[in-house]
């Protein structure tokens, strides 16, 4: 499945190191106009970017309100890219279906109810990138990192693209 997603990725919260390998990750990142209604108080309606792995699928609602601007990476970094495996309208039926989760939830929300309009949607197309240094795996964009041996032997597979 050849899908363009251009050469832009999400801003970098960590910064690269020379010697590090970054993986090109590519997301489907929806603006969506949601609304949290809550039972006894009127409804809030609020602007927020999904993104969705167009590798495997998963989604997550960021805290962001609108696009980031895409960055272009250094010409130094050594960096693979992944292949998509979902298509722009499968994206969009997670985004729409599948991204609202209980990971937030306390007692006092325990009582509201989140909804996404879709005919507001905003598409881009962007890349992830996932930065391998030593024996971590770091999330460039949200900074969360992962500790894993087997990584070592994961460039040997992926496609280099310079």
């Amino acid at each position: 499945m050849e899908i363009d997603f251009g050469n832009f990725f999400l801003p970098f919260n960590i910064k690269t190191n020379l010697g590090d390998i970054v993986i090109a990750s590519p997301v489907y990142a929806f603006e969506a106009l949601m609304s949290e209604n809550r039972k006894l108080s009127p409804a809030k309606f609020f602007r927020r970017i999904i993104l969705v792995d167009a590798v495997n699928g998963s989604s997550e609602i960021t805290k962001l309100t609108k696009f980031p601007a895409p960055v272009v990476l250094d010409a130094h970094l050594e960096f693979y890219r992944l292949e998509p495996c979902i298509t722009s309208a499968t994206a969009r039926f997670i985004a729409e279906k599948g991204t609202l989760t209980y990971e937030d939830r306390s007692f006092g929300t325990l009582y509201m109810d989140w909804k996404i309009y879709p005919e507001h949607f905003v598409e881009k197309r962007l890349y992830k990138g996932y930065i391998i240094r030593e024996d971590r795996l770091i999330d460039s964009f949200s900074a969360h990192a992962a500790v894993s041996p087997k990584i070592y032997d994961l460039p040997s597979r992926l496609r280099k693209t310079s």
